[in-house]
């Protein structure tokens, strides 16, 4: 099937839609740089906990394959700046001895997220568990073993009356907000045919990426859809634009990067608040330092796993930690 196809395609932008945004000379330097260090000195290639992934970047793989390749791939999964980012922190799995999570590569429902949450539900439900919507709870106890499954900063508030000194901790994280806009366009005269395309800093734009909805999903309609994706920490206050300061900020991007704004018939505009922790340095250095007391077990996006897989790998070691202490 043709979109089976294009949405193999991932680009990134440099002078244009690239799928491999380095030079020859740039890749051979990258390589020369990269591969006697990955065969015969492995070690050397493990982070330092004091080091950021630029300053690792830059030392192992060179300047254009962290600004071209690095950068923007570590962008579209973490939206943060590699300059405070930790090394150790997104890489230093790669040189431990720590087993393999048996999820691998991407895990994604079929239909979306909010299949995955309705099954969770239905689950959980006929287990005789019930769920609470729309309530606010705290931990007031620690009778029982609690699980607190939220962001870092809706953790402090639940275990603020158990443990004040791990609220402050969990306070004090870091985290990044996006915006995502979701536009329906007369289709323009240069669509991006495949899954979608980063963009590295240093093009004069604000958005972080977009997803070509149109090359990545069956039955869209006829029409022609683009999402973008901006925030992070290269914007960090756009989250705080109106609708139409985004739009019109979106417009600018694509003209700059395409060469025409789109004409643009609607759209629909997410705001996600605190949406991602920042693995910066400090984060790093913070998070070593929470230690929960007895029943309380924390889990989240915050705690150096971001994706499903990942999260899903934790939860079942914190459920065997919890059967081997009752």
């Amino acid at each position: 099937h043709p979109i089976a196809e294009y949405k193999k395609k991932r680009f990134i932008f440099r002078e244009g839609l690239k799928r491999w945004p380095l030079t020859i000379s740039e890749t051979l330097a990258m390589i020369f740089r990269f591969l006697p260090k990955l065969l015969f000195a492995k070690a050397q290639l493990k982070p330092r906990t004091d080091e950021s992934i630029g300053v690792w970047g830059r030392k192992n793989l060179g300047g254009p394959a962290v600004r071209y390749l690095l950068a923007p791939a570590l962008q579209g999964i973490y939206a943060g700046n590699i300059e405070r980012m930790s090394a150790d922190s997104i890489f230093g799995k790669m040189f431990s001895n720590s087993k393999k999570t048996k999820y691998k590569g991407t895990v994604a429902p079929e239909n979306g997220m909010g299949e995955l949450i309705q099954a969770l539900r239905l689950k959980i439900e006929s287990q005789g568990t019930r769920i609470h919507l729309n309530s606010d709870y705290v931990v007031t106890d620690l009778e029982i073993p609690h699980f607190v499954c939220v962001s870092a900063k809706a953790s402090a508030k639940v275990v603020a009356p158990v443990a004040k000194e791990l609220a402050l901790q969990l306070s004090k994280i870091e985290t990044l907000s996006l915006v995502s806009v979701t536009l329906f366009l007369e289709t323009p005269s240069r669509p991006i045919q495949g899954f979608g395309c980063l963009v590295p800093e240093g093009n004069n734009v604000e958005s972080l990426g977009i997803l070509s909805n149109t090359y990545i999903f069956n039955n869209r309609g006829p029409g022609y859809s683009e999402t973008w994706i901006l925030g992070g920490a290269r914007s960090p206050n756009l989250i705080a634009k109106s609708d139409h300061e985004l739009i019109q900020q979106i417009q600018q991007d694509r003209q700059k990067l395409f060469g025409e704004a789109g004409k643009i018939v609607g759209f629909k505009i997410f705001r996600w608040p605190n949406a991602l922790p920042h693995f910066t340095l400090e984060h790093n250095t913070l998070i070593r330092q929470l230690n929960p007391p007895k029943n309380l077990y924390l889990n989240g996006n915050y705690l150096d796993v971001i994706g499903l897989s990942k999260i899903l790998a934790r939860t079942e070691d914190m459920v065997a930690q919890v059967k081997e202490q009752t």
